[in-house]
């Protein structure tokens, strides 16, 4: 005799959550469900009210029908009448597959992409030949949703007297389209089977901020300011730069002090040489 095993509300709620925790609508395109409202609205239309009703015209029955049909399926939350037909296609469709009424197709690849791949990942970033102080972080969020950025040791770069330059967006195209050309890794959505791998376009500076403060607010600028004709400078600021290595002092000037500004930038670029810095990298303009 079968022994017949009844669910508690726990039991439905586990399953439930378990459900929702696998499927993540942001990994399918309107298209998708679109697909699935579709698969579900004509044929509830000929069971609700009748296979000649259920011959009608697409646009017919979802003005009619799209209300009723919604909350047929316990979907009140959706506001079929606030959206064009397309976009509330959609929104109920991807409310079907949230309820676990449809299960939604997938082709993941099994396990993590950066386990999988670790010796052809670790291959392709000795072929970008980076500087020491410079390092591809790659990480994994999801299965083959996989996000980098290239982090800089800020005073080890500015201080780097090689005149390579690095640009954060030509690293990160290199590095895709070589491991994509290599190994035939589609990128794309996961849902699809490929690979979503992103790099940032924009550096990441360690220490930069401790430099600012310590270094650069207490003892460069101190330095600046006893050069000779300091008297017509107004500011010193600073910014880093994004897609190339490093960052720009600039100097302002005071109202009457401008006859005094192309002799005292390269002074202050003097300056910086002095002191170790790349001024290649580390710039100094007015």
């Amino acid at each position: 005799m079968k022994k017949i095993h009844k669910l508690t509300e726990s039991d439905l709620e586990r399953i439930v959550k378990t459900v929702l925790e696998n499927f993540n609508p942001s990994e399918y395109e309107d298209e998708d469900f679109v697909e699935v409202f579709l698969n579900y609205f004509r044929p509830w239309v000929r069971k609700k009210h009748g296979d000649e009703i259920g011959q009608y015209p697409l646009s017919l029955l979802i003005k009619n029908h799209i209300n009723e049909f919604s909350k047929d399926y316990g979907l009140e939350d959706v506001n079929a009448r606030y959206y064009g037909a397309y976009r509330n296609m959609s929104n109920i469709g991807k409310e079907l597959a949230i309820k676990g009424v449809h299960k939604m197709p997938n082709l993941k690849n099994k396990g993590l992409f950066l386990e999988k791949y670790k010796k052809a990942i670790t291959f392709f970033i000795d072929r970008l030949n980076l500087p020491e102080w410079m390092t591809l972080v790659l990480t994994e969020e999801s299965p083959y949703v996989v996000n980098g950025y290239f982090s800089i040791d800020w005073d080890k770069a500015i201080r780097d007297k090689s005149d390579e330059r690095y640009g954060a967006l030509d690293l990160s195209k290199e590095f895709i389209d070589t491991l994509s050309n290599f190994t035939g890794i589609e990128i794309g959505s996961p849902t699809h089977g490929k690979l979503n791998l992103k790099i940032s376009g924009t550096f990441y500076y360690n220490g930069v901020d401790e430099w600012i403060t310590k270094t650069l607010n207490k003892e460069i600028k101190k330095k600046i300011r006893e050069l000779p004709n300091s008297h017509a400078l107004h500011s010193v600021k600073f910014v880093t730069s994004n897609n190339s290595v490093g960052g720009l002092i600039t100097l302002t000037f005071k109202s009457n002090g401008w006859r005094y500004s192309s002799d005292f930038t390269k002074e202050v670029r003097e300056l910086m040489s002095t002191l170790g810095y790349n001024t290649d990298r580390l710039r100094v303009s007015n």
